[in-house]
């Protein structure tokens, strides 16, 4: 067994500049893994979609929005805003949009849970 402490990992997450997150592997295979994300105060993850699979968030420390909607283009379409929290957990659909921002001052971690490609060739940025 392997035992990680999400904190810590955190701690020496490197920068996703591509999305502007410190985002870390914690576990998984090539199929599905689970990822520690920290979206900073007053930022954005850049908004972007996936073709293949879906993502699973846990917010797991703090507060942000969430913004999901539908492409046009090379532009987002929001189509609802949420906020979102400690605790709360959610799914975001292949071929969605979504952007999660950290309006507050405090930390933002979430837990996310989708196939590695959504950190490499199926991830595609909008303007």
């Amino acid at each position: 067994m392997n035992l990680i402490n999400l904190y810590h990992l955190l701690e020496h997450a490197g920068m996703d500049e591509n999305a502007g997150i410190h985002i870390e592997r914690v576990t998984g295979d090539d199929q599905f893994s689970f990822y520690v994300a920290e979206v900073f105060p007053g930022t954005w993850l850049k908004s972007h979609y996936h073709t293949k699979g879906i993502e699973l968030y846990q917010i797991l420390q703090g507060a942000g929005i969430m913004r999901i909607g539908r492409r046009t283009g090379e532009t987002a379409v929001w189509e609802e805003e949420f906020t979102v929290e400690s605790g709360d957990c959610f799914t975001i659909p292949e071929g969605m949009v979504h952007q999660l921002g950290n309006m507050t001052g405090e930390r933002l971690i979430a837990g996310i849970t989708c196939p590695p490609s959504h950190l490499g060739d199926d991830r595609f940025f909008l303007v």
